[in-house]
């Protein structure tokens, strides 16, 4: 408080004529800045009508406002001076009259009873009075203060809650460090016409405190808006500043609103940093950090002191919070105890214990709760820290010790991030130490042969690496290895016995970190002792592995694999886990390994792109399950890094039964799931012996699942082809519909699928005796196009549906011969309708003379993004094939011993048939192995229960008697091999040696059957 009359300052006696303190009283200053103490009934001593420019003299008369100070200045109760919290409430209204009364209350105690107030002031404003001389802005500027607790005075405001309206327009821009704490003057700006204008505000990217407290320089960091809604709880709304060309300031476009607003400028410090040191000593040396070039020795098992200070500079703020200070110890060193002491001089507080923490890499994180450090603080406030650290280094090593030193600060806003009250971190001091020591750690392999959630390696007496001397082990405990597994994730045990065993046994992770990687090393420090009582320190790594034998069991694929990585092993027994990765193409040898065998360890391969494993189709490969059990293997992740299941993008398994395909155990009410195998583009099952089933079944079949689950691979092409059929040609694909796949897949190749079999029947043409015809399925009488049979099976959820009209007339049709190779007799075919078989056999046999009978129908159609063809077999089904024409009518006669030709002469009348005797002819199919025969036999003519069996029918030179006088008659001449339909015409004479028991007047007939054996 300046007491002189100079510019720009409050100034006056504001104690003048006062009772002792402490006091309540109105204060009022004038428009020059004059303060005073007011009294009883006292004329206000602020808003004059007229002042000048230069300072006037403070008694010259002047028209104060309406109104008055009613309650003068008064002491308070030393009673108020107890430490407590006082309540004090001050309330402003407007009579009718249109004077104001403020009244501020102060109260015994914390609550707002009115039967507790100890002392009430007040004065009235004339409020007619107050808008005349303000040009009609009556608006009060309200401030609250209170100390931080610093000054002898020791006032403070809890609680605060103000309910008022702020001066429309007013805008103000604060400027603070990351405590909030006031680093340069205010800027208030904007009046009540001002509101819905806008406006550019320059903040200063950097800030200069002259003076302490505070002193330096400070650099923006980030700003928040308040927006004056509500009397309390507006919220700090963090707004980005646009940094201007000069790169020395920024931009904050704003508009005056009628809630008056408040910027706050937050700056982080980037001067006058704490400073830090340390040093480190034993019995004999010492270090401190002035010695950087020094690195601090000393040997096994000696106590070591490692101090680390940190220093609050006078200018730092009251106070620095949330300070943390950590410090990390190599694994060699022993933590026996871990303190820090805050300091003010020489004024100490209580050492409080840190907390130690194992790190993954057997570091020791030692940490401490947060603190709070002053710059200019009173003696009772610390301004330094001190870390204290006791330590037993155990084991040989050269690492180093480092300290590190932060603070919490969150930014003062909606969104909080983190934040520091200086621009840029305390450096991490280090400080190097070698430990000196005669023992080099041994590395032991131990084998994990078999797999556990929980892994356990128990020690020979050899796997403990004793030294010499040492009978008992008194201590074995986890210790750090290099690259090993953390304490979190490597148990270690030990029995109970002088000698003890021990035990690693591995958790949490370390089970998954076993099976991903060739081996895990895990530490472990021993303590022992000798007979005589002499103690060693040791350490051990030991190295679990899982032999080959057990992440890939099956040698053969081991062997197969072992060539095919880059680069190959020529001993397969060398294979490890990191050389998977190498294995992008693999082709299996179709003999020693097929997927019907465990595939185990195909996971490790997790860049592989393309997988061949051809099959052998035999018996043994009929194992269930062999499909789904690949392709969970490539999706088997057991903690490395990635599988094949993401990677493979062509998969070949061709020749296998089609049992490989088939789930051990069906599903029964949602296909069982399957890997997807996003990246695959290509999958090749030909020569499969695949059925329908396989495609349409997806409870049923592990393919028709795995290509239909909504997570399918993304295919592009389909490749369930077959060869060209051949004799011998074996286990064929079957899926005789046509495949419509996804619109993802470009290419179905559905070539040569094997269809079911189509008899051909060997018929007369109706219209000729002496053709015959090979036709195919009839529906009654009319030979079915076999096109409009063929189907499309839809793989999405194994719909088969006939093809439409349209699809069957664009199908091409083949006819082939079954041999080797097949014969092409298409042409054979009718051209206008090749879908309905109608063939002469004896063209066919001009082209196969030879023939079995045995043929393909092959139908071709190519639909959508699909490659078809289907071979249905045939065969011509045998019967016997013999055409006999001509009439047996003898007529009607006057019987009498002689011969009788066919021509139906009626003695009786005389007349004949018209054209005359007729001769037989018989037709026979060629049949060259074993030849075709032909017999005739004739019945005993009847004639009601007349029976004459002497007559003989005579065809050409041959006499065929009654059957039980003469049997069946051979036609030799139908039997000659010189063409493929023999014809043979015979003259027909009935002869008559006797008339012997024949009745007048009877019509007399006989049965006559002509057989061809050995027909087709």
């Amino acid at each position: 408080m300046r007491t002189g009359n100079t510019p720009g300052a409050v100034w006056g006696d504001v104690d003048e004529g006062l009772v002792g303190a402490p006091y309540g009283s109105f204060l009022e200053t004038n428009e020059v800045g004059t303060l005073r103490v007011m009294g009883t009934n006292t004329p206000h001593y602020f808003l004059r009508r007229i002042v000048t420019a230069a300072l006037p003299d403070t008694k010259v008369p002047f028209t104060p406002l309406g109104g008055k100070v009613i309650d003068s200045y008064s002491q308070i109760s030393s009673n108020f001076v107890d430490g407590s919290w006082h309540g004090v409430e001050i309330n402003y209204t407007v009579d009718a009259a249109n004077m104001g009364t403020m009244t501020v209350s102060l109260y015994n105690g914390t609550t707002y009873d009115p039967a507790n107030i100890y002392r009430t002031w007040k004065a009235t404003i004339n409020v007619s009075d107050l808008i005349a001389k303000t040009d009609n802005k009556p608006f009060f500027a309200l401030n609250i203060a209170g100390s931080n607790g610093s000054s002898t005075a020791n006032q403070a405001v809890k609680n605060l809650y103000a309910e008022y309206t702020p001066e429309p327009g007013a805008f103000t821009t604060r400027f603070v460090d990351e405590n909030g704490t006031t680093i340069a003057d205010a800027i208030n700006q904007g009046r009540p016409e001002d509101v819905s204008h806008p406006f550019n505000l320059t903040i200063p990217k950097f800030q200069t405190r002259p003076a302490n407290p505070l002193q330096g320089k400070y650099q923006f960091d980030y700003a928040t808006l308040e927006t004056y809604n509500h009397p309390q709880g507006n919220t700090k709304v963090k707004v980005e500043l646009k940094e201007n060309p000069d790169g020395t300031s920024y931009n904050y476009p704003g508009t005056y609103t009628t809630p008056c607003q408040r910027l706050n400028a937050h700056y982080k410090k980037v001067t006058n940093y704490p400073t830090t040191d340390w040093s480190i000593k034993d019995a004999k040396n010492t270090v401190t950090s002035s010695d950087q070039s020094l690195s601090f020795s000393t040997n096994q098992n000696t106590p070591v002191t490692y101090t680390f200070n940190l220093k609050m500079p006078n200018s730092a703020p009251d106070p620095w919070t949330g300070v943390k200070i950590k410090t990390m110890v190599p694994a060699g060193p022993r933590v026996d105890t871990a303190t820090v002491t805050t300091k003010n001089g020489t004024a100490s507080g209580t050492p409080i214990n840190g907390s130690a923490a194992q790190q993954s890499d057997g570091r020791t994180q030692i940490t401490f709760n947060t603190l709070d450090l002053y710059g200019t603080g009173a003696s009772a406030q610390p301004n330094s820290a001190q870390v204290q650290l006791t330590m037993t280094p155990l084991i040989a090593l050269k690492d180093t010790i480092q300290t590190s030193v932060e603070d919490t600060y969150m930014q003062d806003s909606d969104k909080p991030v983190k934040t520091s009250y200086w621009a840029d971190p305390l450096p991490t001091m280090s400080t190097s130490i070698e430990i000196i020591g005669t023992q080099t750690p041994a590395t032991v392999w131990i084998k994990i042969p078999t797999r556990s959630s929980t892994p356990i390696a128990t020690l020979t007496r050899d796997d403990l690496r004793l030294p010499a001397g040492v009978t008992q082990i008194t201590r074995a405990v986890w210790h750090a290895a290099d690259n090993g597994s953390p304490d979190t994730d490597a148990q270690v045990g030990q029995t109970a016995e002088t000698l003890p065993l021990v035990s690693i046994q591995l958790k949490n992770a370390g089970p998954t970190k076993l099976t991903a990687n060739d081996w895990v090393s895990v530490g472990v420090f021993y303590t022992g002792k000798t007979d005589s009582g002499q103690t060693y320190y040791w350490v051990v790594n030991y190295n679990l592995y899982e032999p080959l034998s057990t992440w890939m069991p099956n040698d053969n694929l081991a062997k197969l694999v072992a060539a095919q990585i880059q680069p190959a092993l020529t001993d397969y027994t060398k294979l490890q886990k990191s050389m998977m990765p190498t294995l992008t193409n693999f082709v299996g040898d179709g003999k020693t390994w097929t997927i019907a065998k465990d595939p185990t360890g195909l996971e490790y391969a997790t860049k592989l792109q393309s997988f061949t494993a051809p099959g052998t189709n035999a018996t043994a490969e009929q194992v269930k399950d062999g499909f789904r059990r690949l392709i969970t293997t490539f999706a088997t992740d057991r903690g490395q890094t990635g599988t094949p299941a993401t990677t493979l993008i062509t998969l070949t398994l061709s020749n296998y039964p089609k049992e490989v395909f088939i789930p051990s155990v069906p599903a029964t009410v949602k296909p069982n799931p399957l890997p997807a195998l996003p990246a695959l583009t290509t999958f090749t099952a030909t020569q499969d012996g695949l059925e329908p089933a396989q495609m349409s079944d997806a409870k049923g079949s592990d393919l028709a699942a795995f290509l239909s689950q909504p997570a399918a691979p993304k295919l592009k092409t389909l490749d369930v082809s077959n060869n060209e059929p051949v004799i011998g040609n074996t286990n064929p694909n079957k899926l005789s519909s046509l495949i419509i796949g996804p619109s993802t897949i470009e290419k179905i190749d559905q070539r040569n699928i094997i269809g079911p079999n189509i008899p051909l029947s060997l018929t007369m043409d109706k219209n000729d005796p002496n053709t015959i015809m090979i036709t195919g399925p009839k529906n009654g009488t009319n030979i079915i196009d076999l096109r409009t049979k063929l189907s499309t099976l839809t793989l999405a959820d194994g719909t088969v549906t006939a093809f439409t009209p349209n699809d069957a007339t664009s199908t091409q049709v083949a006819f082939f011969d079954q041999s080797k190779p097949n014969i092409d007799l298409t042409s054979l075919l009718n051209s206008q309708n090749p879908g309905q078989v109608n063939i002469k056999y004896q063209d066919y046999m001009s082209f196969r003379p030879n023939s079995t009978g045995a043929g393909y129908l092959r139908f071709n159609y190519k639909k959508d993004n699909t490659v078809y063809s289907v071979w249905m077999p045939t065969i011509i089904k045998g019967q016997t094939a013999i055409a006999v024409s001509g009439d047996l009518n003898f007529g009607t006669r006057r019987l009498a011993t002689g011969d009788y030709p066919n021509d139906g002469r009626n003695d009786i009348t005389g007349t004949q048939s018209s054209e005359g005797a007729k001769p037989i002819t018989i037709t026979t199919v060629y049949n060259p192995n074993p030849k075709s025969q032909v017999t005739v036999q004739v019945t005993p003519f009847a004639a009601g229960s007349s029976t004459v069996n002497t007559f003989i029918l005579r065809l050409g030179s041959h006499d065929i008697p009654a059957i039980g006088e003469g049997g069946s008659t051979v036609l030799p001449e139908l039997t000659n091999d010189t063409g493929l339909v023999d014809t043979q015409n015979y003259t027909a004479v009935l002869h008559v040696p006797n008339t012997a028991g024949i009745l007048a007047d009877q019509k007399y007939s006989a049965d006559v059957t002509y057989t061809l054996t050995d027909g087709l």
